[in-house]
């Protein structure tokens, strides 16, 4: 490459030793050039590391007197190259690569320079003799233009140079359009339809072999009894041709620490009563370096499929239109197995386990990024030995170090602890195949109760539970069946309903944050928490928004204070004690809470009510039990709305004697207390 394009470079160091002699001539003593003239320049040529190198002195000039007897700048121009000594901006002189237009913007204009004597003009123009121009400035403007372009031709030519060298890869293994056409083209079964006759034969495009079908139609879905693929059924005159196109990866091994990635574009056309015509054509390249201690070393290639140049290949990946997605800049694509351990033999990749992983889902897939990943979790051997290969494709795939570092113990030598569990749990785990999620529920359970429970584990798999508080935290108030028969059932009941709370509860996560958080404030609220009434309610939505209510921020403080206000300014009107029974009011919203617990209502619900003087909540009592719930009576007035025992029960004889008398005794007087 030297040889054909020869780019001899000036020596910068011998061009600042070079002697640049000043102008013998007064400042004071006009110049015999136009009134313009703001440059001087003066031309000489010297030998610069044995060859003949140009020398273009810039003097500043105003009013045709000379403003310095040192240049401004010297151009040094050579044949290959050029470069500019510019003691504008430093005494010493700063070198500069501009070009001679963009050295100085009045050399632009032909009345602002002016050469000091006809020599220094021809000069130039005989340095610069290849180009026709005219002017001396525009003739070195050509040179300059000439140089940077080869320069530019030159560079390009070392990538690409490189880029082949790089791309002298060992070639494709054989049989490659064959296997496709068996293993991930989609398979056909054509047939020819005939009135009268029940039964075709129809030929399988994967296998090539003839069955007998009846009753089939065409885009009907059949499996191949020889290959045992899924394929559609297609009538040869329904249609002219079907063309399928799939991305295929190829890894081969380049050396003991290096791989290569090849990505085919596999193209197949069927033609009814043709064979099928495949094309294979290699879309993009990529090689994965082994570095010990450091990231792993990573390039791509992609192909022009232009053969003009020097090579087709460039590196990088494809260019797309604002990243979307097209066929030749898919890089998520099928494996090509047969090989594939023999090729990973002998690497840092040798036990990585991922032909197994793939052939547990063969789907198109970015596989390079699993390896890249076994160099860094080496785990994942064992999670695909374990047939655990959900939690190898979250490693792999997720691309996060925080979530795998969250989920796994990297520095344990066993997959138990890799795992955070117990050996005698692996198996089970193998049974389930758990997820991220499932994985932190499963550890939750060992950690808190020291045993898991796979249907518990499995059913959250089902509905794509994500957090595990929300699994755990009610299992400290029941069984997993229970909770497992609860949330189905609130579950089904807000799907069925084409309410905003349908939306609400779409997904079993919601059902399960409400729950979570109606049990933690029913706790604060200091209820009864073995109580089925408190840990099932009917309506968790309304129930959860009650909850809500009383411990908005500071409502519930508020709360019991107008309860505790209320007690005192209306005992002295609805307290009564008579026959065994006493009536008093609540102390606190807290013992309304608790006397609907108790008592299975929900007169909890009718605290904003009772604050607000819309109504009047009473607690009856037995005399001998006085903080025993019994029954609650609703009043407003001298009228008594209602009066609800255990499980919303009407009152027995006894009470309803008793209230009788309190009507008659309490509420007639009290309203003409309170109308007073």
């Amino acid at each position: 490459m030297k040889k054909n394009y020869p780019l001899r470079k000036l020596d910068k160091r011998e061009c600042r030793k070079t002697g640049i002699p000043p102008m013998h001539i007064p400042m004071s003593q006009k110049l015999d050039c136009p009134p313009k003239t703001s440059v001087l320049l003066r031309s000489r040529i010297k030998r610069i590391g044995r060859r003949n190198v140009l020398l273009l002195c810039l003097y500043p000039v105003e009013g045709q007197l000379l403003l310095s007897t040192s240049p401004d700048r010297v151009l040094f121009q050579g044949r290959h190259d050029y470069t500019t000594l510019d003691f504008s901006l430093d005494a010493k002189g700063r070198f500069r690569s501009a070009s001679i237009y963009y050295l100085d913007d009045r050399l632009y204009d032909p009345e602002k320079y002016a050469f000091f004597s006809p020599s220094d003009r021809e000069r130039v123009l005989s340095f610069c003799r290849d180009f026709s121009e005219q002017d001396p400035i525009q003739r070195l403007d050509s040179l300059h233009q000439r140089i940077r372009e080869t320069r530019a031709y030159r560079q390009m030519l070392k990538k690409q140079e490189k880029i082949r060298k790089a791309m002298q890869v060992p070639p494709l293994p054989k049989g490659i359009p064959q296997w496709a056409r068996k293993n991930i083209l989609p398979a056909y079964l054509f047939f020819d339809s005939e009135k009268g006759k029940k039964s075709v034969l129809c030929c399988c495009s994967s296998c090539g072999k003839r069955s007998a079908f009846s009753k089939i139609r065409h885009n009907m879905p059949l499996v191949c009894p020889h290959c045992g693929r899924n394929a559609l059924a297609k009538n040869r005159k329904r249609f002219k041709r079907l063309y399928d196109r799939t991305t295929l990866q190829v890894i081969q091994r380049l050396s003991s620490e290096k791989l290569l990635f090849r990505w085919m574009k596999i193209t197949c056309q069927h033609s009814p009563h043709k064979s099928p015509v495949i094309s294979c054509r290699e879309s993009a390249r990529g090689i994965m370096g082994y570095q010990k201690d450091k990231p792993t070393a990573w390039s791509t290639y992609y192909n022009t499929y232009d053969g003009s140049g020097y090579t087709s290949w460039r590196p990088g990946y494809r260019p797309t239109w604002y990243g979307k997605y097209t066929y030749e800049s898919d890089l998520a694509g099928y494996l090509y197995t047969p090989i594939l351990d023999d090729q990973l033999l002998g690497t840092p990749w040798q036990y990585s386990q991922l032909a197994a992983f793939y052939q547990s889902d063969p789907c198109p897939g970015q596989y390079p990024y699993y390896l890249d990943a076994y160099l860094k979790y080496p785990f994942l051997e064992y999670l695909v030995k374990l047939r655990l290969y959900r939690l190898a494709d979250e490693v792999v795939f997720t691309r996060s170090s925080y979530f795998v570092e969250k989920n796994f113990d990297i520095s344990g030598r066993t997959a138990a602890q890799v795992l955070r569990v117990r050996a005698q749990d692996i198996p089970l785990l193998a049974t389930v195949n758990p997820d991220f999620s499932q994985l932190q529920l499963v550890q939750g359970m060992i950690r808190k109760y020291g045993h898991i429970h796979i249907p518990l584990i499995e059913w959250s798999g089902r509905h794509e539970i994500s957090r595990e508080e929300n699994i755990l935290a009610p299992l400290h108030y029941m069984t997993p069946e229970a909770l497992m028969k609860y949330a189905e059932a609130q579950y089904s009941n807000y799907s069925k309903k084409r309410t905003c709370y349908a939306r609400r509860y779409s997904v079993m996560n919601s059902v399960l944050d409400d729950y979570r958080d109606y049990l933690s404030m029913s706790e604060a609220l200091k209820l009864d928490m073995s109580s089925s009434f408190i840990l099932y309610p009917k309506d968790l939505k309304t129930a959860h928004d009650q909850r809500m209510d009383l411990l908005a921020p500071g409502q519930l403080e508020l709360y019991n204070q107008a309860v505790a206000s209320l007690r005192h300014e209306l005992s002295p009107v609805y307290s009564f004690s008579r026959n065994g029974y006493l009536v008093r009011l609540p102390e606190s919203a807290e013992e309304i809470c608790r006397e609907g617990a108790s008592l299975h209502h929900c007169v909890q619900r009718y605290i904003p009510a009772h604050v607000k003087r819309k109504c009047t909540l009473l607690f009856l009592r037995e005399t001998d039990t006085p903080d025993k719930s019994l029954c609650t009576l609703e009043v407003q007035g001298d009228r008594l709305i209602q009066a609800k025992c255990f499980d919303n029960a009407p009152p027995g004889p006894s009470i309803q004697k008793f209230l009788n008398r309190y009507e008659r005794e309490v509420l007639h007087a009290a309203d003409d207390w309170l109308a007073a």
